[in-house]
């Protein structure tokens, strides 16, 4: 199924007026009206905080800790 997203405002009457869809005259299409989740609007920054942060890695592939502080028995 094709989708045509957009984003509007309800007027003063309740109303929405939606023009120049994407689709030919006749066409049976299905309308959705959903009112977004402003909490989730940029889902990128909850789940990935340190994205865009500066961190480096000094030594990736060495041991956290000495060789020496493991036993083994």
């Amino acid at each position: 199924m094709a989708q045509h997203r957009l984003k509007t405002t309800v007027a003063g009457d309740g109303s929405i007026t939606i023009r120049d869809l994407p689709f030919p005259a006749g066409e049976e299409v299905e309308v959705v009206v959903a009112v977004p989740d402003h909490s989730t609007e940029d889902v990128s920054v909850g789940r990935n905080p340190l994205r865009g942060s500066v961190r480096r890695f000094e030594r990736p592939f060495e041991p956290a800790s000495d060789a020496s502080d493991w036993e083994a028995s």
